[in-house]
């Protein structure tokens, strides 16, 4: 069991790798962004976490939206990455987007 709850971290530690080396961000500016201790980030980085926490998923929705933005407009890559370094949930991001959805749908058909 033990094997299963290190893949997220085992990930996490991959995309960050694939972050650095494309240089599109770096470890300060993560932690910056995310509110993250720095040490946090080189240890996720580094693979030697030993457990998923907050922080550790919001590194990786960090890492995702860094490592798929060139599928994604700029004004909704920079809503989602403010959106997620604001401490959001990839759940709470698709409950706003659902509800927004719905009221300028309600205001169309008024």
């Amino acid at each position: 069991m033990a094997q299963a709850a290190r893949l997220p971290l085992d990930k996490l530690a991959l995309d960050l790798h694939r972050v650095f080396r494309a240089k599109l961000a770096t470890q300060v500016a993560i932690s910056k962004a995310l509110g993250v201790a720095q040490s946090t980030v080189s240890k996720a980085k580094r693979g030697t976490l030993k457990r998923e926490t907050p922080d550790t998923k919001a590194l990786q929705q960090y890492a995702d939206t860094l490592l798929n933005k060139r599928d994604l407009p700029p004004t909704i890559r920079d809503a989602a990455e403010g959106f997620f370094s604001a401490g959001g949930s990839e759940a709470e991001l698709i409950e706003a987007i659902t509800l927004t959805t719905r009221l300028v749908r309600g205001r169309l058909t008024a």
